[in-house]
């Protein structure tokens, strides 16, 4: 199943820098296992060591979609867990309209999630049902679920290639929902439930039929630079390590099987042997990263790698440049 076929083919063709090592139909990021989250702590005993993991109870499930009318529609069509939460979720009126239903609140500022994301149940998404995927509505789910992940195997670069996926896929959304309000005949926002859920399935129906001339009727103004730099992110980032790197970390705590360190990202976080001190001490900007290796027995280059994969360590200068999530 196409990652991104919850926006009509014919829309997405208009936005041919969507695809790439992870586009439509092609593999997600493997390091992100949502069927056995990667976030949670292996066992009850282990410390969750904020902001290394998330609770088992929510996850990355803590973020309120907005779903625009036409998955709504298509929610309601498969009946189920997913069509119960829609209703449950619809019952509280608060964002909920003819374009669809959104979020009852508006946005936390980032700082006020850094501790919250992924660890207050006040947070948790209305569509949560629990068990491996924990979404029940996971087959309509929208860009911001679909293209959010907690590691990358691109790091940095990997990340922010996803991320602008996620903008131009969420912008795409909210058009193609305004566009069905001025083509259909949209109840008013607080119309009846049975109103509401008889818009929402004409909507489905209508975006099942969506062509090329609908297609070409979205404005895609705006979005230029979002899909210019999507256009630079399909090179896939270098392999090849440099040779002089130095220090990067974002975030580092000890703990007694090692060092638990981050470099572009808390979330992608690596333990290594305590070594690693020794190692990033060494790294001055003048000796490569071999000679800075040299007499750890506990390295070896496949440690090299991953902190240069998290951002740990950086070429000199591109540490300056990186931002930290």
């Amino acid at each position: 199943m196409p990652l991104f076929d919850h926006v009509p083919a014919a829309l997405r063709a208009r936005v041919p820098e969507l695809s790439g090592p992870e586009g439509p139909g092609g593999s997600e990021e493997p390091r992100a296992d949502c069927s056995r989250c990667v976030m949670v702590p292996a066992s009850a005993a282990e410390d969750p060591g904020l902001p290394w993991a998330f609770a088992d109870d929510l996850r990355c499930c803590t973020h309120h979609p907005s779903l625009p009318s036409y998955l709504v529609g298509r929610i309601m069509r498969r009946g189920g867990a997913g069509a119960e939460r829609v209703r449950v979720r619809m019952a509280e009126r608060a964002g909920v309209s003819a374009w669809g239903i959104r979020p009852p609140r508006p946005p936390m500022r980032p700082i006020d999630l850094e501790h919250r994301f992924g660890r207050d149940p006040a947070l948790r998404c209305p569509y949560w049902v629990g068990g491996a995927l924990a979404c029940s509505i996971w087959d309509d789910r929208t860009a911001s679920c679909r293209t959010w992940f907690c590691r990358h195997e691109e790091g940095l670069h990997g990340a922010e290639r996803w991320w602008r996926r996620g903008d131009v896929l969420g912008a795409m959304e909210k058009r193609l929902g305004d566009f069905l309000l001025a083509e259909g005949a949209p109840p008013a926002d607080d119309a009846p439930e049975g109103a509401l859920l008889d818009w929402y399935d004409w909507c489905a129906t209508r975006v099942d039929r969506f062509d090329a001339a609908d297609a070409a009727r979205i404005d895609l103004a705006g979005l230029e630079p979002l899909r210019s730099d999507l256009v630079t992110l399909r090179v896939p980032r270098s392999r090849a390590l440099p040779a002089v790197l130095v220090p990067a970390v974002s975030n580092m705590r000890m703990e007694p099987g090692g060092v638990r360190i981050a470099g572009y990202s808390s979330y992608d976080a690596i333990m290594v042997p305590h070594a690693v001190l020794t190692f990033l001490g060494r790294l001055d900007g003048t000796r490569t990263w071999q000679e800075a290796l040299a007499g750890l027995g506990h390295l070896d280059e496949a440690i090299v790698r991953e902190l240069h994969r998290i951002g740990a360590i950086e070429a000199p200068g591109a540490a300056d440049q990186a931002p930290a999530v």
